[in-house]
């Protein structure tokens, strides 16, 4: 059966030792004052829970808490053993590191060995530790209330889901059984000068469950006063709810007129940006055919220059070859000027001529064979002439010679000079002509430069890098406004779905409002039910009915029982007569209802309490998930609001960096064509410069060849003056050999004929030899001149066999390059005019450039213009639409589209200024501030008109669901204050019924105690005080309001009597919280017959006048059984026996003490007392009893029954330590034969001091 079983103090009552004390039976504890007795037995409310701070010990004027006098030691332990119905446990005590006390619960029964390992006590760090190694299955450290809640059974003080399973295990009770307040109970039973106070406070324990529990308002004044300036703001601002849609609708229209006014604006500023772009493109395309038609002017002036320097070459050659044919036809003239042909033929007869003169020789020496004297001295004569003749000749023709060498040399000379002059001017002229050559070519490499610079032309790396950095922004911020779209998306999303969760929560809330306030209202009921008030027919029934749950409980309906106008009373029907009016009913066929089993109608009442709770519970977790989603709104309202700021800077930063990107290009193109503007005119220089040098070059040819040909026509001159003079010194010495012939054709004529005369004389033929002669002279002369002609003919033959085929091929030359320079002269004709073909349309291409350059940037003046004129101040979208789109817009629609949205959003502006402040007025109340309106004028900002958005949002917010949230708040607010003063109104009537239950139960009790002579009769009145509380009525007009609201089923916000009442209720309330203490809210009055005469115990000071001090305990002990009996009232707790510790019971003469116990006897209790001495007859009723000796020594004295060899129910005297007796056990300083050890079950161990 569940008890405590054992009382064990470790190294605490005494040091370095063990007490044991059992506690299954009464228990008296003796022994002189001062020796720790009390001390002992004041542990027993420890096992309860008591606060072991409440435990102190007095010694005269010094007070020592139990930490100082029984734990001063880490190895200190108090031990309870006791048995519940899941079998033996152990409950142990101690004082943690951090000096608070510390219980630990384990399965099974004492042994020494939890708390001494190898003759060491174990400290308190370890328990845990060595109770988990024995085997002992044991729980955490648990703080006092933990403990006190598991050993009670009051499951609804562990605040640790892991400690229930705890509770089924060593709770000292089962099922759903409580005792709560028994260490209350226990604690006043051992203190005799209890207060009412304290009886007061037991009663509430005992009432309800709980410890120390107030009937808390969980509404202030100031809350209840604070909600008319709320619900007056709601009012006010819903008063305003069309203005809301009006601005809206004007922000929307505003928005749409500025969405069209930014669209034609931004058509304005593209239309200007593909203008200009346009434009730059014409200019360039412009650019391009002038550079194009420069370059087929290049190309013609090349192709040109190629034609004539390959036609200049041509002529060059025929020129040559006409040369080469010149010489030949000049040498061929003076070969047939030297008559070759007849010096051919006569070299060809130049052996037979030279035999013939052989043959006239040979005959003339036969002629002069007769006068040889005469031949040789004519021979000789002949040759002296002939040598003076020769001599004569060769001194001419020395003379000539010398004449011709002068002249000759002077040729010479002369042609060296003019050959020196020609070469210094062609030195001359070769410089001059490279140097016009290398600054033409200069010029031409310049051209070929700037064109190369033209075709590679590229814009400043900087800018380039600057433009590349102003895209890579663009993008930046385009990706960036691509993703604030989507996080704005997102959020709205997200906000959506919160607000949906809220809304789906806050009609969870509403429906669990509606639930606990249904099962608040059965409880009420029930609770009525249980305590009706005097007046009703319930409770008529049951005071005078006693068996009306049989017959007229089955046909009443449940509603008339709490009536009180209904006036029951008694009739003279028989027994077990069931008519009413006539009517006979079997009444075994119908139930009867909950409020006629009183023992039912309490279940239920614990079953609505557990399902109100169960409401309470979910509602307020429900108001929790409530707020928890309301924060969500707010924080995903206030990020939607940052994702549209965010987008809002991400698509100021995409317009910014599209201005920068525009403003990079322009600047970009604008330095390109500057700088191609540059190069252009640079290269129209250097082509002008090059074509000066052209001229320059070919006037530098054209005067070189001046000076060339004058040169050579002075020298030509001079030399042919020399020639000339040649020629007449080479007549002259002809004339002179002409004369010197003469002269020796007559001296030989002379001689001859004398000769002839002395021949004749001496007898030759003179006449033949005469002809002879002549005729040996004449072929002496043709094959001399024969002879003479063979170099000459071979000379000729080797011309001809050279010069002859050459003038043929220089012919066949000429021919030929005649025929390429006739060709060549008709491609450069022919490509000539393709170039002047290209050229004319090239020209007219760059003239329609120009004319589409200047229409062009007529437009762009005209658009740039309007946009300087217009979009001040406005802002422009250019995206979306490409230049090829763009330069096909026409301005005057533009400029229509532009005029007839900025006048729309004009209008819509004005109306939305006007509406927006009246919200604004409104919201800006200064008697709104502290309510919700006014939390929301915070979010406004100073200057609300630059930030409509923002602003809009804020009233979207409210008008949106905010209001319907505020409504709902309100009335939820209304509700729930309502749901809180019923709860409120219904814990004064619960406590009021408890406690009328209560006295009712303890007087039930009391009555069937009357066990003491002294006491005749003893009456415990406990009576509420609620309905005399000065909020009382002001409190039941508030709540019959709330039913009439709630007959609407709440409909809209509450009507204005509701709100009076509450402010009515709110003047009766304090300005603090409302706390009622069950103390303050009941009176306790106690009525003592003593036989001969009644006193009534309103106090302390009444109690003890009562009579006698032992008197005055017995009261108390008759009432702290009747709390006792009241808190295990449940039928699993009826076996259960409790163990009480009372001081001083010789205080209580025999007689009534032995009633006492009798009287726990009979209630299940069991009575630890302790006092100095007790009578013979007094101790024989109790089961153990004990002596303290000096030093903190306990003996236990045996009993009669329990030494039945020794026949004695005296003590055994304790032997001395020489005895040599067989093996012997200390119990409690009395030895006891070895054969009964389990009569040892006291015992004390002697630890060493470690």
């Amino acid at each position: 059966m569940p008890s405590l079983r054992k009382l064990i103090v470790i190294d605490s009552y005494a040091a370095s030792r063990i007490r044991e004390v059992r506690l299954d039976g009464h228990v008296h504890v003796s022994g002189r004052n001062g020796r720790g007795k009390t001390t002992l037995i004041r542990l027993i409310p420890l096992f309860y829970g008591e606060q072991p701070s409440k435990i102190v010990k007095s010694a005269g004027s010094v007070v020592r808490s139990l930490r100082e006098f029984m734990f001063s030691r880490s190895t200190s332990y108090v031990a309870f053993e006791y048995e519940n119905h899941d079998g033996i446990k152990l409950s142990i005590l101690h004082y943690g590191s951090d000096n608070s006390p510390q219980y630990h619960l384990a399965d099974g029964p004492y042994a020494k060995e939890i708390f001494v390992d190898d003759d060491n006590l174990v400290e308190g760090r370890h328990l845990n530790a060595r109770l988990r190694t024995l085997g002992r299955n044991p729980s955490s450290a648990l703080g006092v209330l933990q403990y006190r809640a598991i050993i009670q059974g009051t499951s609804g003080r562990l605040t640790f889901p892991e400690h229930r399973p705890l509770l089924r295990r060593f709770a000292l009770v089962s099922g759903r059984s409580r005792l709560a307040g028994i260490e209350r109970i226990s604690s006043g039973m051992f203190s005799k000068d209890i207060t009412f106070v304290a009886l007061k406070r037991m009663a509430a324990s005992v009432a309800y469950d709980e410890e120390d529990k107030q009937i808390v308002l969980a509404l202030s004044r100031k809350e209840l006063e604070g909600f008319l300036p709320d619900f007056k703001a709601y009012q006010t601002v819903m008063a305003l709810e069309p203005a809301f849609y009006a601005a809206n609708s004007a922000y929307v229209q505003a928005n749409v007129a500025r969405h069209h006014q930014t669209l034609a604006a931004g058509k304005l500023k593209r239309l200007v940006q593909a203008l200009g772009h346009l434009l730059e493109a014409l200019r360039q395309k412009a650019f391009d055919e002038e550079d194009a038609l420069a370059t087929l002017q290049r190309e013609q002036h090349a192709a040109a220059a190629a034609f004539d320097l390959d036609l200049q070459m041509i002529n060059t050659e025929i020129d040559r070859l006409n040369r080469e044919i010149l010489r030949a036809d000049s040498e061929e003239k003076d070969w047939a000027d030297k008559d070759i042909h007849a010096l051919i033929d006569l070299v060809s007869r130049r052996q037979s001529l030279e035999a013939h003169v052989e043959d006239l020789k040979n005959r003339q020496t036969k002629l002069l064979s007769a006068a040889d004297s005469v031949s040789r001295k004519y021979q000789a004569l002949f040759a002296e002439e002939k040598s003076r003749r020769n001599q004569a000749e060769a001194d001419a023709q020395t003379r000539l010679n010398n004449l011709i060498g002068d002249l000759n040399l002077e040729i010479e000379a002369l042609a060296d000079e003019r050959d020196a002059a020609v070469g210094a001017l062609e030195d001359a002229q070769a410089i001059g002509t490279a140097a016009a050559n290398e600054a033409w070519q200069a010029a031409m490499t310049a051209i070929s430069t700037i064109d190369q610079t033209l075709s590679q032309l590229a814009p400043d790396p900087e800018l380039v890098q600057l433009a590349r950095d102003a895209k890579t922004a663009f993008d930046t911020a385009t990706v960036s406004l691509q993703q604030a779209v989507a996080d704005e998306a997102s959020a709205l999303l997200a906000l959506t779905q919160q607000e949906n969760l809220l809304a789906r929560q806050t009609q969870a809330t509403a429906v669990q409002v509606q639930k606990h306030g249904q099962a608040s209202e059965k409880l009420s009921h029930l609770l009525l039910l249980e305590t009706p008030d005097s007046n009703t027919l319930l409770h008529y029934l049951r005071a005078h009915l006693p068996g009306w749950h049989g017959n007229i409980a089955k046909v009443l309906r449940e509603d008339l029982l709490l009536k009180t106008d209904l006036a029951p009373g008694n009739t003279d029907d028989q027994a077990g007569d069931n008519s009413l009016y006539g009517l006979m009913l079997d009444l075994t066929r119908i139930e009867a209802g909950r409020a006629s089993s009183e023992q039912s109608l309490a279940a239920e009442i614990l079953r609505a309490k557990a399902v109100e709770a169960d409401a309470r519970a979910a509602w307020e977790d429900a108001v929790r998930q409530e707020r928890l989603l309301a924060k969500s709104v707010e924080t995903a309202r206030d990020t939607h609001r940052d994702r549209i700021a965010d987008r809002g800077r991400c698509e100021n930063v995409l317009v910014q960096s599209r201005q920068a990107l525009d403003a990079a290009g322009k600047r970009r193109d604008e330095e390109l064509g500057q700088r191609r503007g540059e190069l252009t005119a640079t290269r129209a220089e250097a082509v002008s410069v090059e074509r000066s040098r052209k001229q320059t070059i070919e006037e530098l040819k054209r005067s070189q060849k001046q000076a060339k040909d004058d040169i050579k026509s002075g020298f030509d001159t001079r030399a042919q003056a020399l020639r000339h003079q040649q020629h007449e010194a080479k007549a002259r010495h002809n004339e002179e050999l002409s004369l010197l012939n003469i002269a020796k054709l007559k001296a030989f004529e002379g001689l001859e004929k004398l000769r002839l005369s002395e021949l004749a004389h001496a007898g030759v033929d003179t006449a033949a030899l005469k002809a002879l002669e002549d005729e040996l002279t004449l072929a002496e002369e043709t094959a001399n001149r024969a002879r003479s002609s063979t170099p000459v003919v071979e000379c000729y033959q080797r011309w001809l066999e050279r010069v002859l085929p050459q003038r043929q091929e220089f012919k066949r030359q000429r021919q030929q390059k005649i025929g390429e320079g006739e060709a060549l002269q008709q491609q450069k004709q022919e490509q000539m005019g393709r170039f002047d073909a290209r050229i004319a349309n090239q020209r007219a291409a760059l003239e329609a450039a120009k004319q589409h350059v200047t229409l062009a940037r007529q437009r762009l003046e005209q658009a740039e213009t309007a946009q300087q004129a217009r979009l001040v101040g406005i802002d422009a979208d250019v995206a979306g639409t490409t230049d090829e789109v763009a330069i096909h817009w026409q301005l005057p629609e533009i400029l229509s589209e532009l005029d007839n949205a900025t006048g729309q959003l004009r209008d819509q502006e004005h109306r939305l200024h006007q509406h927006l402040g009246s919200l604004v007025r409104a919201f800006r109340k200064q008697e709104f501030t502290a309510t919700k309106i006014g939390e929301y004028a915070t979010h406004l900002a100073d200057d609300y008109w630059s930030e409509v958005q923002h602003t809009l949002d804020v009233f979207a917010d409210w008008y949106g669901t905010a209001h319907a949230q505020q409504r709902d708040v309100l009335a939820g607010s209304i509700r729930n204050g309502c749901g809180i003063l019923r709860r409120f109104q219904e814990g004064l009537l619960g406590f009021q019924s408890s406690i009328t239950g209560l006295s009712r139960e303890l007087q039930a009790s009391l009555d069937s105690g009357m066990v003491f002579e002294a006491i005749r009769r003893l009456s415990l009145r406990l009576s509420a005080l609620v309905e005399r509380r000065p909020y009382w009525d002001a409190l039941g007009h508030v709540l019959t309001e709330h039913d009439r609201w709630q007959e609407i089923n709440f409909a809209g916000l509450p009507g204005q009597a509701l709100l009076d009442a509450l402010q009515d209720f709110a003047r009766h309330l304090p300005e603090g919280a409302l706390a009622e203490k069950p103390d303050t809210l009941m009176d306790l009055e106690i009525e003592v017959d003593d036989g001969t005469d009644v006193k009534r115990v309103r106090n302390e000071a009444d109690l003890k006048q009562v009579s006698s001090n032992g008197l005055s305990y017995l009261v108390l002990c008759l009432i702290f059984v009747a709390f006792a009996n009241r808190a295990r009232r449940n039928n699993e707790s009826a076996d259960l026996w409790l163990t009480w510790a009372l001081d001083e019971i010789g205080a209580i003469d025999e007689g009534n003490s032995k009633a006492l116990l009798a009287m726990l006897n009979r209630n299940r209790i069991r009575l630890v007392s302790a006092s100095p001495e007790a009578k013979e007859s007094l101790q024989a009723l109790f089961n153990h009893r004990y002596e303290v000796l000096p030093g903190f020594e306990i003996r236990r004295i045996l009993g009669e029954d329990e030494l039945p060899e020794l026949g004695k129910p005296s003590s055994v005297a304790a032997p001395s330590p020489t005895d040599d007796a067989p093996k012997r056990q200390r119990d409690m300083g009395t030895l006891v034969p070895w054969p009964f050890p389990e009569q040892a079950e006291a015992t004390t161990e002697n630890i060493d001091e470690r």
